[in-house]
């Protein structure tokens, strides 16, 4: 019969199942146009994290000012 050759589940398939493999997500930060300095194509764009300028850690003082 067709249902011996069929395997039924009730749970959905999960995203590997379904696609073979793991999804893979685009790595970045998002981030608005600043004029000359920072191109955008839209509202917001993706950047890549190498991008980022450095923290200015000596501005950690455990202050909030």
């Amino acid at each position: 019969m067709l249902s011996e050759l069929v395997s039924v589940s009730s749970s959905p398939p999960t995203p590997t199942a379904r696609y073979g493999a793991a999804m893979r997500l685009r790595q970045g930060w998002v981030g608005t146009r600043l004029g000359p300095y920072r191109p955008c194509d839209g509202t917001y764009s993706t950047y890549p994290v190498d991008s980022l300028p450095p923290l200015p850690t000596h501005r950690f003082d455990g202050t909030f000012g």
